[in-house]
């Protein structure tokens, strides 16, 4: 109740206070942070293919299939081709997991560079996305 307490104190929804960890303990961005979505569709693509952002801005991606789960994945030496992961120096590997129709998953993005990302059941489909983070 005291987080719900300074959160309303602080003008915000308690959800903006408790924002669970994503990849490797980071944080969702505080409410005035822009968050860019990238929706994964029914005809396996990420849509934008690439994604230009900030340092410290958050990726939602939005699984909008009606049947068809994805995964927002940069494992380096898991890609069916090398060409389809790439990560800058210093930034973590990444995996959401199976997303299911409908959901989405977050992740923020502090180290600048390119990130080129695949979806693991779609990847030999095409399914690979880029972000790039300006500093």
């Amino acid at each position: 109740m005291v987080a719900r307490t300074a959160c309303a104190a602080a003008g915000l929804a308690a959800g903006a206070c408790a924002s669970p960890p994503v990849d490797g303990g980071a944080r969702a961005n505080p409410p005035e942070a822009p968050t860019a979505v990238v929706e994964m569709t029914q005809t396996i693509r990420f849509s934008p293919d690439t994604l230009r952002i900030g340092a410290g801005q958050t990726v939602e991606w939005a699984n909008v299939s009606v049947a068809i789960g994805h995964t927002v994945t940069a494992l380096p030496g898991r890609a069916s081709d090398d060409a389809h992961v790439s990560l800058p120096r210093g930034a973590a590997p990444f995996d959401s997991g199976n997303i299911p129709p409908g959901g989405t998953w977050r992740r923020r993005f502090d180290v600048p560079g390119t990130y080129v990302y695949y979806c693991t059941p779609h990847e030999l489909a095409g399914m690979v996305g880029v972000i790039v983070v300006a500093p």
